[in-house]
């Protein structure tokens, strides 16, 4: 993290003025105490699921792209083991349960599910574990190499590493993956020039050449849907390039089971909770053109 550090003030407010600061804290314990609003705020919204959805759009897009997908995935596939990148797992296994018994309604019994979570801090670790003491709950290092049956990670690869190698790695432990990523590919289909695109904003942040993407024989990734993050221009990165870019959601996993994928999403394509999918728009990423992309420069 280098020499980045946190800082959470708590000030009194009067018609627009600040006065005295009444709480400050610095460090971890900031970037927790931040979170922990975010994350309880997150239990609270599926609290009251129904209400929410129709006056949040922020909420109805976060079931949308991240739960109904998932929770597709984990009937479809009888996952036995989840793994979510940058996740301390109570607030997505809470997402997952209200949208399993609210929504979707299925028999899958979560419990069940080994679930592994990449989180730094001692806090939410804790706080896990306390909250759902019936489910199996274990954090790892990033580089573990356990193999796991489903991988999720919501645009937090571009954080949690700087090499498509690395990258790559991590998928392939993983049987499915459902993944938010960066890519970016050279402006000419001819240019093989070789650079690295990182940026900062406070953390270290990657995007990754979606050609020197290598995985394992039997895994292909497949673009489904999403071209450009909102925040996509708030990055100041180390070199001035002209590239194309892709912030969208991938599938990798074996074609047999692309397949099964996609005849369950042809089914629920009339599911308002459906994401925006244009199944004439999925294809492998070795066949993706210009078009998907959008220009960009760093």
């Amino acid at each position: 993290m280098g020499n980045t550090t946190f800082k959470l003030e708590l000030k009194t407010l009067k018609n627009n003025k600040e006065y005295n600061i009444n709480r400050i804290m610095y460090g971890e314990n900031a970037y927790d105490a931040w979170h922990a609003h975010e994350y309880f705020n997150s239990i609270l919204e599926f609290e009251n699921l129904e209400k929410n959805i129709k006056k949040n759009i922020r909420f109805f897009n976060l079931i949308k792209n991240k739960y109904f997908i998932l929770i597709k995935l984990l009937k479809i596939f009888n996952i036995k083991s989840f793994l979510e990148l940058g996740s301390s797992l109570f607030e997505t296994i809470d997402g997952l349960e209200s949208c399993n018994k609210k929504i979707l309604k299925t028999n899958k019994n979560l419990k069940k599910i080994s679930y592994y979570g990449i989180e730094k801090s001692t806090y939410f670790k804790s706080i896990g574990k306390i909250i759902y003491p019936k489910h199996k709950i274990t954090y790892i290092d990033i580089n573990d190499k356990k193999k796991i049956d489903l991988l999720y990670d919501r645009a937090v690869s571009s954080y949690a590493f700087s090499k498509e190698s690395e990258l790559s790695k991590f998928i392939n432990k993983a049987k499915i993956s459902y993944m938010n990523i960066s890519f970016y590919r050279n402006i000419q289909s001819n240019n093989n020039e070789n650079f690295k695109l990182v940026g900062n904003n406070g953390y270290r942040y990657s995007l990754f050449n979606i050609d020197k993407i290598k995985l394992d024989e039997h895994i292909s990734g497949y673009y489904l849907f999403g071209k450009k993050r909102p925040d996509h221009d708030k990055i100041k990165f180390n070199v001035k390039k002209k590239i194309l870019r892709l912030d969208g959601f991938f599938l990798f996993c074996s074609k047999k089971n692309f397949i099964k994928f996609i005849d369950e999403i042809k089914k629920n394509k009339q599911n308002k909770f459906m994401p925006n999918i244009d199944l004439n728009l999925i294809k492998n990423i070795k066949h993706l053109n210009k078009d998907n992309f959008y220009k960009f420069e760093t």
